[in-house]
């Protein structure tokens, strides 16, 4: 059976609006961030150049999403470090995953990217800093 332009056509629509639901398929945001322990009065409370856990959560869409969150944040040369945790958001909830970061400076630049299970990135990158605002120790 030989199709006529018209039905082509319509195949190819098909075919092209069954890839953009699959681009745009389980979608995932980042809803918070939190930075090193929580004081009396403060949160976010970090100190420069040691070790310290970062809280991210984020909400998932009405499907699940798998894939891997990165974290970058420049160490104390400056020099962009990342970081990457597995994620795993059932539909419709949300997760909480930790990680660790060494932030470098007194106004550390983190930024949060998702990347879908074939490495294709999903959103835009996220500034920490418009999430959480951060209060560093001064050391020892």
């Amino acid at each position: 059976m030989r199709l006529g332009w018209g039905s082509r056509r319509a195949w190819a629509v098909v075919a092209v609006m069954a890839i953009v639901t699959t681009a745009q398929g389980a979608e995932v945001e980042v809803e918070n961030l939190r930075v090193g322990f929580a004081g009396n009065t403060q949160n976010n409370l970090f100190k420069i150049g040691t070790w310290t856990p970062v809280w991210v959560q984020l909400k998932g869409s009405g499907e699940r999403f798998t894939g891997m969150m990165e974290v970058e944040v420049p160490d104390d040369d400056g020099t962009p470090t990342y970081f990457r945790q597995v994620v795993d958001v059932a539909p419709n909830s949300g997760a909480r995953l930790v990680t660790y970061a060494r932030p470098g400076s007194r106004d550390p630049a983190f930024t949060i990217r998702l990347f879908d299970h074939r490495g294709r990135r999903r959103g835009p990158a996220v500034d920490g800093s418009k999430l959480a605002q951060l209060s560093p120790v001064q050391a020892d």
